[in-house]
């Protein structure tokens, strides 16, 4: 298989992405617990303690899916599986088009950038040697 060094660049920036949405999971269950424990201690505030360690929970596991998909994509590029590229290229026009929202709103540099890396991720899936990449491995895995 030949994965073209933007692809693996992408892949390992997924699992990177998926291990830090992992760890901050992990950190929200933690603190959100530690919270809630402080807050309960304050007479009167038990359905403010429940809420607040609720939230920490939900937000963990919302956390945690997105960990998964982060680590799913990678997986998908790093075997340069189609499914993968189009979801990448998908998930980066949401962005972008977030991002020029968010720049309406209100510009930033960082807006800007965000806005430059997704366009140059759209591009460079989109180009005919790595898109080529992927559809290599689909009709070699069809002829098996």
């Amino acid at each position: 298989m030949n994965r073209p060094v933007g692809v693996t660049i992408l892949a390992i920036l997924d699992f990177i992405g998926a291990a830090v949405f992992a760890i901050v999971a992990i950190l929200a269950f933690v603190s959100g617990g530690t919270l809630a424990a402080a807050i309960s201690r304050q007479q009167g505030a038990g359905p403010l303690a429940a809420f607040m360690g609720a939230g920490a929970v939900v937000f963990g596991v919302g956390l945690l899916i997105g960990a998964a998909i982060y680590a799913l994509i990678g997986w998908g590029l790093w075997g340069v599986k189609n499914w993968a590229r189009i979801v990448t290229i998908v998930f980066a026009a949401l962005w972008a088009a977030l991002t020029l929202l968010g720049l309406v709103s209100q510009f930033t540099i960082g807006g800007v950038i965000g806005l430059a890396i997704d366009a140059l991720i759209i591009w460079y899936l989109l180009k005919p040697d790595v898109a080529g990449a992927f559809k290599g491995t689909q009709s070699a895995a069809a002829s098996a």
